[in-house]
């Protein structure tokens, strides 16, 4: 009986030749994302505030109050990663 060859097929990986993108401009992307959304929570938080304080009725009262109150918990989140971004980017090499 005759012996069968075994062929080694080599593996041949794909490599992408995606952009490398610095460590800066990734940090520079976050940043402007993270504050423009903190602007724009921080302007929701002071409307809702405003209408909190501006409404008469207990039921409008109650609604702008929560709704105040978690959008200012938000809003700073997002100021604390607009923070952890600056400073992440400060140090990064």
């Amino acid at each position: 009986m005759a012996k069968k060859k075994r062929v080694n097929k080599s593996i041949v990986k794909k490599t992408s030749h995606s952009k490398s993108v610095s460590v800066k401009e990734k940090y520079s992307r976050r940043i402007s994302v993270s504050f423009k959304n903190f602007i724009l929570f921080l302007i929701l938080s002071v409307l809702s505030y405003g209408l909190f304080k501006a409404s008469s009725e207990e039921i409008f009262v109650n609604l702008f109050e929560i709704l105040y109150l978690l959008l200012a918990f938000v809003s700073l989140a997002l100021f604390i990663c607009f923070l952890l971004f600056l400073l992440l980017k400060w140090f990064s090499k």
